[in-house]
C-alpha cells in the first residue's frame, strides 16, 4: 500500500511539473487519475523511483495532444519581466502560466536567468545598422590596418601609423596584421 502512495505522489509531482501547460479543458485530477491508470502497475513494479518517473514520462508524452507546446509569451509580459528593468512579479506571472521549464526557456531567450533582476536583451530587436561583427582576431575593417593595400589614410602617413600601431600595439600584434595584409612587418614586401 505504501508503493501505491508513493506511485501516487510521484505521478501527482510530474503532473504539477506541466500543469500549466494541460490545455483549459482538461481537468488536472482528472489527467492525474488517468496516467495513474495508464502506468499504475508499472510504476509499482519499478525497481527504482527514476524507472518510475521515465515511465510517468512516457505516459505524459503519450497524451501530449492534451499540453499546450507553445511558450509563446505576451511581448510585453516577456518585456516587463526580463527586458531593461527586469520584474520579479512578472516573472512569476510568466512561471505561473507557462510553467518552470518554459519560463527558463523564455528567460535564455533574453539572455538571462529565471530569478535575476540583470537586464536581459531582447530576442526581437534587430542588431543596430552598420555593426560590423568581427571575427576573433580580425579588425573589424581591414581597410584600418596600415599594412594592407586598402589602407583608409594617406600614403604620407603610412610609415606614421605603423609607428603608432607599433608602440600601442606592440610587436606581436602587429606581426598579425601585417600577415593579414599578406606583407612582412619591416619590409612590407609580399608574404
Amino acid at each position: 500500500m505504501a508503493r501505491l502512495s508513493l506511485t501516487r505522489l510521484l505521478i501527482e509531482r510530474e503532473v504539477q511539473k506541466i500543469a500549466p501547460r494541460l490545455q483549459s479543458h482538461v481537468p488536472l485530477a482528472a489527467f492525474a487519475d488517468d496516467i495513474e491508470h495508464a502506468v499504475g502497475d508499472a510504476v509499482a513494479s519499478a525497481r527504482t523511483d527514476e524507472d518510475a518517473v521515465a515511465r510517468i514520462k512516457e505516459a505524459i508524452d503519450a497524451r501530449s495532444h492534451l499540453i499546450r507546446t507553445s511558450t509563446a509569451v505576451d511581448p510585453s509580459l516577456a518585456r516587463q519581466a526580463f527586458g531593461e528593468r527586469p520584474s520579479l512579479y512578472a516573472q512569476g506571472r510568466i512561471v505561473r502560466e507557462y510553467g518552470e521549464d518554459a519560463a527558463k526557456e523564455i528567460a535564455a531567450d533574453w539572455q538571462t536567468q529565471l530569478g535575476s533582476l540583470n537586464p536581459g536583451k531582447d530576442p526581437t530587436a534587430k542588431p543596430p545598422a552598420g555593426n560590423v561583427k568581427r571575427e576573433r582576431g580580425r579588425p573589424a575593417d581591414i581597410r584600418n590596418n596600415p599594412w594592407s593595400k586598402e589602407w583608409k589614410g594617406q600614403e604620407r602617413d603610412r610609415a606614421d601609423a605603423k609607428a603608432h600601431a607599433l608602440r600601442v600595439y606592440g610587436i606581436k600584434k602587429c606581426e598579425q596584421l601585417s600577415a593579414e595584409a599578406g606583407v612582412h612587418l619591416l619590409s612590407g614586401r609580399p608574404r
